[in-house]
């Protein structure tokens, strides 16, 4: 008995530690866990200046640190929270926690007004908020009436309608939706996105607020209205879509007041003031740009360039088409141009780590003048012929903050060409350029490749030297083609029978016709296919296209013809002659090449599926 009582004393007493260890290590494991998702540190993003110094002022000392998005912010330790909220007359929407759980970004909101004008303003709501309205037009009120200064309207529709011109700011969001058609990213300037699927926007030729770490279109400010694309509404208690919403105005907020940012990025160049402050005599001209962008391009040229260049600047917007290098007395700048060739390079997401909004395709050196050459990638973005530069890419179309600094970076390069002007110096510097563009070539090279991307590279690469090649012989043909020769082959051209006429236009030869016939030989009838607009390219690299200009054919549902063998689009299935025509144009045989053209469409193949449609065209009564 005494036995067995002893050992259920011991049985209960090692029980009774084993349970007080349990909960003595869960005690611990939470205090670890609270302690590793407590923050240490915490991140401010966007601050201004005046921010920072009253930061400075009351002792916070501030250290640089990027975000998980990428974005640098600036960095205090947790427990100075209390000072920097006061200091910056702000209170926290969200925080966001990091990668590493002891940091986590802070999203502010700025406190209410103090301006007597700016409290009579109202904020006003145009439809119907489930969640959180009070919360929404609140935050609104706070962070964008300081800015706009005048009444908002904030509009929750389900279409997208026109801007609105009045004396008030219009707000226009969406109502969520779960059948989207636009994904978003998982993060909006570090903020979650949690309900990623966006119905798709229509433009409205303002200025999209991208996210600049994802490229996201996220909003558009045109005139006084902010279109948002996003999901800002909040769909049940959460924080994240004020934060998103926030964000998105911060954005917009940067855009709004051109003149005081154009100011700011000009500060920002080296030896360099604004051309008013400099009382420049020399005049900017511009074709092709109008409204915002073009008031943020001539500021730049004027006060970046044009003192530089010592001579009146003429800016045009190309949109992808070649220019010829001007001997004029003014200095030209050619945007989405050069000299020769066409644009078939894609161009990088980012430029001197600014983003492209628009990546169009880019034009390849024409060896006539030095490269502009980022670094360190190496790729070219434009070249200086005399007093011609030629920019490759679209490098602004909407004038937004994002895109003045990069054309400011990219004036700046070329003002540093322009000041070392001895043909010694330029001679050194341009080979400079050229070895650290094939550096920066090899360097890419070198890194690791999946097989998909070497075969894409090797692609990109035999396209750029197809093109390269056909410029070059366009060039030397052109050169080599005296007036006399030009003259004889134009007269060749208008004595073929049942040409009209014949125009060029921008390198195409445009050849009009009569009426042209074409005989079914399965029935022998003869149909009247119609008189054409064929369109004969002066470079072997584009392709000759026939356009009907008596009727178009219906030949199956939703399916137009021009003839028996040609497309709606005007394209050809040219056959066993496919390689004829490239040859005939190389050679500058453009009387063959029109003959050739012309009895193309007054031939068939009845076995053919498109030719067999040739009984469709009407019967010829003569």
């Amino acid at each position: 008995m005494t036995h067995s009582l002893v050992f259920l004393i011991s049985l209960i007493t090692g029980a009774t530690a084993l349970i007080a260890g349990a909960i003595v290590w869960t005690v611990l494991r939470l205090r670890t866990e609270r302690r590793r998702g407590r923050a240490e540190t915490y991140l401010l993003r966007w601050l201004t200046s005046e921010q920072n110094e009253l930061l400075t002022r009351a002792g916070i000392p501030l250290r640089r640190q990027v975000a998980d998005d990428g974005e640098e912010c600036l960095a205090f330790d947790s427990a100075r929270l209390h000072l920097a909220l006061k200091q910056l007359r702000s209170r926290v929407v969200v925080t966001v926690p990091q990668k590493d759980k002891t940091v986590h970004e802070l999203v502010l909101r700025p406190a209410a007004t103090r301006n007597r004008q700016l409290r009579r303003l109202k904020v006003h709501l145009d439809g119907r908020i489930r969640h959180g309205k009070r919360g929404t037009l609140q935050l609104i009120r706070d962070a964008f009436l300081p800015s706009v200064q005048r009444e908002i309207v904030v509009h929750v529709v389900n279409r997208n309608p026109a801007p609105i011109h009045d004396d008030k700011f219009h707000i226009f969001v969406q109502p969520s939706s779960r059948s989207g058609s636009v994904y978003a990213p998982v993060t909006l300037w570090g903020v979650p996105v949690e309900e990623r699927s966006w119905r798709a926007a229509t433009a409205h030729g303002g200025v999209p607020i991208i996210d600049e770490a994802s490229g996201c279109s996220v909003a558009e400010l045109a005139e006084n209205c902010l279109y948002i694309h996003a999901n800002v509404l909040d769909s049940g208690g959460s924080e994240y879509h004020l934060a998103l919403l926030l964000r998105i105005l911060q954005a917009a907020d940067e855009e709004l007041d051109v003149n005081t940012w154009l100011a700011e990025v000009i500060s920002t160049v080296p030896d360099c003031r604004p051309a008013a402050a400099m009382g420049s005599s020399k005049s900017v001209f511009d074709h092709g740009f109008q409204g915002r962008l073009q008031s943020v391009v001539r500021s730049l040229v004027q006060a970046v360039l044009a003192p530089a260049a010592g001579r009146d600047v003429y800016i045009k917007h190309c949109q992808g088409t070649c220019e010829k290098p001007l001997d004029d007395g003014m200095f030209h700048i050619f945007l989405h141009s050069a000299p020769v060739g066409r644009a078939c390079v894609q161009a990088p997401e980012r430029l001197w780590g600014h983003r492209l909004i628009k990546r169009e395709n880019s034009f390849l050196p024409s060896g006539r003048g030095l490269p502009i050459v980022e670094q360190p990638s190496g790729f070219a973005v434009g070249e200086l012929v005399d007093n011609n530069l030629y920019i490759y890419p679209e490098l602004v179309e909407y004038g937004t903050k994002s895109e003045a600094r990069l054309l400011a970076r990219l004036l700046t390069e070329v003002r540093r060409w322009m000041s070392n002007g001895t043909p010694s110096a330029v001679a050194e510097r341009y080979v400079d350029e050229c070895w650290s563009q094939i550096e920066g070539f090899l360097d890419n090279a070198s890194k690791e490749s999946t097989a998909a991307e070497a075969r894409k590279a090797e692609e990109a690469l035999r396209q750029a030297l197809r093109v390269a090649q056909a410029s070059e012989k366009d060039l030397y043909q052109l050169e080599a083609s005296p007036s006399e020769e030009l003259g004889r082959e134009f007269d060749e051209l208008c004595s073929i029978p049942k040409v009209l006429s014949v125009q060029v236009n921008d390198k195409v030869i445009v050849v009009t016709t009569d009426t042209l016939y074409c005989v079914d030989t399965r029935t022998r009838l003869r149909h009247e296919i119609g008189a054409f607009e064929i369109h004969i390219p002066t470079s072997s690299s584009s392709s000759i296209l026939w356009f009907n200009r008596t009727r178009h054919v219906q030949v199956a549902d939703k399916q137009k013809m021009q003839a028996p063998h040609v497309a709606f689009n005007g394209h050809a299935c040219l056959g066993n002659t496919k390689d004829l025509f490239p040859m005939l144009i190389n050679k500058r045989e453009l009387a063959t090449a029109v003959q050739l053209a012309i009895a193309f469409i007054e031939s068939v193949n009845v076995d053919d599926r498109w030719g067999t449609h040739i009984s469709k065209w009407p019967i010829a009564h003569s």
